[in-house]
């Protein structure tokens, strides 16, 4: 039997997550990123797996909005071409997705008036 996709989200993954982060912005909190991910992310299905990394970026990283999308465009790498390699190669990206989701809606009401909620 193959690996869940929920899987690909697991521990290991954060330390990637936070190598990647660390690369770029020296002066993330690696360890309280994963000390907050360590205790129940096995045991969480996917879409929880997502609002948990979202949650702990959020907690991880003391700058505001923009400029945690800032460190974020630094760490995407180029541009995928077409859907070819979106989940071989773009899997990674899904908690970032997930914390745009989370937290850009109040800071787009400030962008773009016409967002709502």
């Amino acid at each position: 039997m193959g690996k869940k996709v929920k899987d690909y989200y697991d521990i290991e993954y954060g330390y990637f997550l936070a190598k990647k982060i660390k690369s770029v912005y020296s002066e993330f909190n690696d360890n309280q990123f994963i000390s907050l991910i360590r205790p129940t992310i096995e045991q969480l299905e996917f879409n929880d797996r997502q609002e948990l990394l979202a949650n702990a970026l959020k907690a991880s990283i003391p700058l505001n909005y923009s400029e945690t999308i800032g460190i974020f465009k630094k760490i995407l790498g180029p541009e995928l071409n077409g859907s070819l390699g979106m989940f071989t190669e773009g899997y990674w990206l899904w908690p970032i997705g997930k914390f745009v989701e989370l937290f850009g809606g109040e800071n787009m009401k400030s962008v773009h008036p016409l967002v709502k909620n």
